[in-house]
Formats: structure tokens, C-alpha cells, sequence
């Protein structure tokens, strides 16, 4: 898939072919556009699943439905919320004035991780709420550690965009730098200790609240509705597969203990910190009769074939529509026997609907790119 929803990467692509003919974003969505008399178009072709027929002319895959399930927080997940929501905008606000990446980084992955469950954003304030802690105790141990600037290695992120092509391990990576004091000081914007102490006690109370929320008798209501899909719209139902992907791995290991304790269904997982036999014995494991459900990061995205499963849930909607695309992909390929559904989670309540319509725009600019409205039916 050669479009990003970004102009510029697409542009750069299409200049490796020439960079005359390419040279600015119009002129390539102009030259893309192109018809010559026969109707071929001589600078791209493009193969869509849509109009690939097998010899008797009949469409080699299967139709793909996709409906958005919507949900509103609870009054006390919202409040959650709206907290995080405030501290993470300040702290955004702040690093957008000194232009500091990877502090927005940083809070962009807290952002996304607050709108994917209850468990991943705990388990994000505590790593936070303890790193602040860890820096006041080894700046009192070591003064000139404030004074330091600290590379940030393995990992060549400049644009929030570029975010989306880490794998798994590498998105772990960042999520343990932040308990790393001596990295740490890239990821806030606090001037000072003083300052590092405040941000430390607010980060504090918002782990105590979500830790009260978690450990309530309550199942939250992503949860819920989860378990209202599984039951009200047949899925599961006579010896059906599901696949459930996240883009999160604590939201993994949630669902995993969730859906096999108080649902009890047979479920297998693949993610990042599974190596590739260990993947491919969960695709095996998958096929089986017995298990029902696979729960998936975006690590099984590429190279996992499941055609014998038609239904997919998207716990969590990735802004790359690439992403979304692979994931999509899975099930929806040569040799699926029926027609694929796909159910997108979405909160009303909360700012995850305008991450959607952020998606649906950069399908826009890739239609505008590509000079086709058949894209991706999400």
C-alpha cells in the first residue's frame, strides 16, 4: 500500500521513479490522474481487490461490511478522563512553546493509551508517577544530571506521524525509557525539581484514580460492550472465530484475562514480545476447533493469514489507515470463503471520535492522491 495519507511520503515515492515528472504534490495527484486514449493511465496502475475475477469472471474475494459500534464512558470513566485529558494538554501546550518532541510523543502515547482501557493507562501513570519520583532521587544523588542532555538512542522519531511505524518492542522500548532517569529528562517539561515534584504529586493522584476505577467490582464499559457485540450480533455463534485487535499490549494482556475468566472463551494471543515460531503457534493454535478467539497487536498485522475467520473487531482504531488496512487484511484475502465484517470500537464521549475523523480525512487525501474513491471501506 504506497499511500500514507500523507502528500510528501507519496510524492517521495513516485520521485524514485522521476523526480521531474513528480516534482511537486499537485503535479503528482494531476500526473496519477492521467488518462491516455485507451483509458490506461501510463505512469501507475493500481490493482484493487474489487475487480481481481478468477477464470469463469466471478470476483476472487469476498465482499467486507464494516460497522462502527459507539459507547459513552461512565460518569466516573469520564471524570478519568477529562483528568488526564487536562494534564495531558497543559503538558502538550507546554512542549508545542520549547518544541520538544519527544515530550509529545510521549504524551501522545498516554493520550492513546487512555482511550484503549482502564489497566493501560494505570499501568502508564504508575511507569510516570515513579520516573518522576526516580529523577528527584538521582538528582539529589547526582546534581549535574539535571545539567546533562541525554541522547535519545535506538529510535529516529521526529514527527508525531513517524510514531506510527514502530513495532511493538520498539514502542515498549519507549514505554521503559520513561522509568529511565537518566532519559527521562526528554520526555517532560518541567524547568525545574520543584517543578518535577508538583507534576510527580498530580501524576499520583491520577494513578489513584484509576486504580480505584480498575480494581472496582465493575467491568468498564468498553468491556461491557464488547460483551453486548459478542452476544447480540451472533458473533461467536455456531463454532465462529473472531480476531480482536489492540494497538496496545497491556490492553491485550487485559482482555485476554477478561474474556477468558468471566467470558470463558478459548483464546490465543500474538503480539511483540512473541518471537515468530511463537506466532505461528498461535496461528496454529487459532485454527483449531476449540479456540475461539485470537487477540492480536498490530505485530500480527503483516504475514499472519486467517481467511478461515470472517469477523474482526478493532479495539483500538490505529491512525495509519495502512495499519487499519493490514489488520483488515487478515481475514480479508484469497481463499476466505465468506463475506468479512469488521466492527470499529469508538467512545462518542470522547476525543477518540476526532482521531476517526482524522482517519477519514487522510483517506480523503489518499482518494485525491490516487484518483479513486475505493480506498478502504472503514
Amino acid at each position: 500500500t504506497p499511500h500514507r495519507g500523507r502528500k510528501d511520503t507519496f510524492k517521495k515515492l513516485l520521485q524514485l521513479l522521476d523526480e521531474d515528472i513528480f516534482a511537486t504534490d499537485d503535479i503528482a495527484s494531476m500526473r496519477i490522474k492521467e488518462l491516455e486514449h485507451n483509458g490506461i493511465n501510463k505512469f501507475f496502475i493500481r490493482r484493487l481487490k474489487e475487480d481481481m475475477k478468477d477464470w469463469q469472471s466471478q470476483p476472487l474475494f469476498k465482499q467486507r461490511f464494516t460497522k462502527t459500534v459507539a459507547y459513552e464512558l461512565t460518569p466516573e470513566e469520564k471524570q478519568l478522563y477529562d483528568a488526564v485529558t487536562d494534564y495531558l494538554t497543559v503538558k502538550k501546550e507546554e512542549a508545542s512553546e520549547s518544541k520538544n518532541i519527544h515530550v509529545s510523543l510521549a504524551l501522545t502515547v498516554m493520550q492513546r493509551r487512555l482511550v484503549s482501557s482502564i489497566f493501560a493507562i494505570k499501568n502508564t501513570l504508575e511507569r510516570r508517577w515513579k520516573a518522576l519520583q526516580s529523577i528527584v532521587a538521582e538528582t539529589n544523588k547526582n546534581p549535574n544530571l539535571w545539567s546533562q542532555r541525554h541522547k535519545l538512542e535506538g529510535f529516529d522519531v521526529d514527527d508525531i506521524e513517524d510514531f506510527e511505524e514502530l513495532e511493538d518492542d520498539e514502542r515498549d522500548a519507549l514505554e521503559n525509557i520513561l522509568s529511565d532517569p537518566r532519559k527521562f529528562k526528554l520526555f517532560t517539561t518541567s524547568k525545574s525539581l520543584q517543578e518535577i515534584q508538583q507534576e510527580a504529586k498530580e501524576v499520583k493522584s491520577l494513578f489513584e484514580m484509576a486504580s480505584s476505577l480498575y480494581n472496582r467490582k465493575q467491568e468498564e464499559k468498553k468491556f461491557q460492550q464488547l460483551q453486548d457485540l459478542l452476544k447480540s450480533n451472533g458473533v461467536l455463534d455456531k463454532g465462529e472465530k473472531l480476531v480482536i485487535f489492540t494497538e496496545h499490549k497491556d490492553t491485550l494482556f487485559y482482555l485476554e484475562e477478561r474474556l477468558t475468566k468471566s467470558g470463558g472463551y478459548q483464546v490465543t494471543t500474538i503480539h511483540g514480545g512473541k518471537d515468530v515460531d511463537e506466532r505461528r503457534a498461535a496461528q496454529r493454535a487459532f485454527a483449531e476447533p476449540d479456540t475461539q478467539i485470537l487477540i492480536a497487536t498490530d505485530a500480527a498485522g503483516e504475514g499472519i493469514n486467517l481467511q478461515f475467520c470472517r469477523l474482526l473487531i478493532n479495539w483500538d482504531i490505529p491512525w495509519n489507515p495502512n495499519r487499519l488496512e493490514q489488520r483488515m487484511g487478515r481475514i480479508h484475502r484469497y481463499g476466505q470463503k465468506q463475506d468479512v465484517l469488521v466492527f470499529n470500537m469508538v467512545a462518542n464521549n470522547t476525543k477518540e471520535g476526532k482521531v476517526l475523523e482524522r482517519l477519514l480525512t487522510k483517506l480523503d487525501i489518499i482518494r485525491e492522491g490516487m484518483g479513486d474513491d475505493r480506498v478502504y471501506e472503514v
